[in-house]
């Protein structure tokens, strides 16, 4: 696509990729999954699991409908308020302002298929069948990539339609394996059966509320550097050069995302059967911990060197980009927080296995201040747009680990507190048995 085609699909993805990433990817896992794993462990009935799964989904998707209903009304307004004045002058110059909303439109139908993926993407981890994570990746990317390749150059409408297809077929791939593996969803077509499974789970239902209102406001940088550059660019094609930036140093992330989806499950378990002694505990998560960190820091240095060979790619495919240099520049900001980032994918694991609900919201809200604050300084001062936010987002995942490495230092060490405390008295029991005897 031309530069401005190409902005303007990515400018529309981005009010999707916000309501995903506030109320979907990674706030339904910490909130379900810890609820979930102590109702199998407690019961081992999958038909009492299949109702408060059936129950989550009913809610979190009444919920996305309403959302998603009220954004398609008010689309155009949305857009004005969330997009730079140059952005939507430039569109409206050229005739694309409706093609923008109606874009927009077609992919706000992804927060619903997310949502599915989500739920059912819970129930997967938990019986550790982590291959379709990866395949129902590659469908969706296969729909994109397809549309491209049908449509006529700049068609961003079909390339949306191929990323919804995409999304679509997914999500039933989600659901068909966690109905072979025993999740039943015939639940949903019955209000009386749902209503049964409110009142069983009822209390477990208001311990996921619990966990999930507060994490919604877990804001993701990446997802929050995205949404910034639509609103503070000053040119046309910043904002595709910082989403390719962003991809490019990105691409190692998803290795540290998969360690933390496998490390996730593992950890809740061993919290919840060694809570007498905590000490297994601390050494698993210091162990994942320090292997992350080396990984991430020998990858972050790999990716900063070879990033130009992935523009060179995208030349010897005859898919240059005019401002490559930019692009490269970009990138490499953004790679001198991948360490940070990384080592916060771990971390914040840490916070939803001993299911805190302020800890997280906390950390994640002073880094976002952190990354505006730095933003609107450095933009006050004419520096460039890209730049600036790709900066800032490093300055975002900095403050997130240091305040998180500072909360678990402070627990790592009242748990060690408590363990010697009762160590001692257990040793006291017994040496007064002793005597007595």
């Amino acid at each position: 696509m031309d530069q401005i085609s190409s902005d303007l699909l990515l400018s529309a993805v981005k009010l999707p990729e916000t309501i995903i990433s506030f109320l979907v990817m990674g706030t339904i896992a910490t909130s379900v999954l810890p609820v979930a794993s102590r109702i199998e462990a407690k019961t081992n009935d999958q038909k009492l699991l299949s109702q408060y799964f059936n129950l989550v989904l009913f809610v979190l998707l009444s919920i996305m409908l309403v959302i998603v209903a009220i954004l398609m009304v008010f689309t155009e307004s949305v857009l004005k308020f969330l997009t730079s004045t140059e952005i939507i002058q430039l569109y409206t110059n050229s005739g694309i302002f409706d093609d923008y909303i109606l874009v927009t439109r077609i992919l706000l139908t992804g927060p619903l298929l997310f949502s599915l993926q989500s739920i059912f993407g819970v129930y997967l981890t938990m019986k550790k069948q982590f291959l379709v994570f990866s395949s129902a990746s590659v469908i969706y990317n296969i729909g994109t990539v397809a549309s491209l390749l049908i449509a006529k150059p700049n068609d961003y409408i079909m390339v949306a339609l191929g990323m919804t297809t995409g999304a679509t077929i997914a999500s039933l791939l989600f659901w068909i394996t966690s109905t072979r593996l025993g999740l039943h969803t015939k639940l949903l077509l019955s209000p009386t059966k749902m209503w049964q499974s409110f009142k069983y789970h009822k209390q477990d239902f208001f311990q996921t509320c619990k966990l999930f209102l507060p994490r919604i406001f877990l804001i993701n940088g990446a997802v929050l550097a995205n949404l910034i550059i639509i609103f503070i660019a000053q040119n046309e094609g910043q904002v595709t050069a910082l989403d390719i930036g962003l991809s490019i140093q990105a691409l190692f992330l998803v290795l540290i995302g998969a360690v933390g989806t496998v490390f996730f499950p593992d950890l809740a378990k061993l919290f919840h059967s060694s809570k007498t002694d905590t000490k297994p505990f601390w050494k698993k998560l210091f162990s994942y911990t320090e292997k992350v960190a080396i990984l991430s820091l020998v990858g972050g240095v790999l990716t900063f060197i070879l990033i130009p060979v992935v523009l060179w790619f995208f030349e010897l495919f005859g898919k240059g980009q005019d401002n490559a240099d930019y692009i490269i520049l970009l990138a490499r900001i953004a790679t001198m927080g991948l360490v940070f980032q990384s080592v916060n994918e771990i971390l914040f694991k840490y916070f939803f296995v001993r299911e805190r609900v302020w800890q997280p919201v906390l950390i994640s809200v002073l880094g976002t201040i952190a990354q505006l604050i730095i933003t609107f300084l450095l933009i006050e001062i004419n520096l460039d747009a890209g730049a600036v936010t790709a900066f800032a987002l490093v300055v975002n995942n900095l403050v997130i680990m240091l305040i998180s490495l500072g909360l678990i230092r402070s627990d790592y060490k009242q748990d060690l507190y408590n363990h010697e405390n009762n160590s001692d008295l257990g040793n006291n029991k017994i040496l007064l048995i002793k005597t007595q005897a």
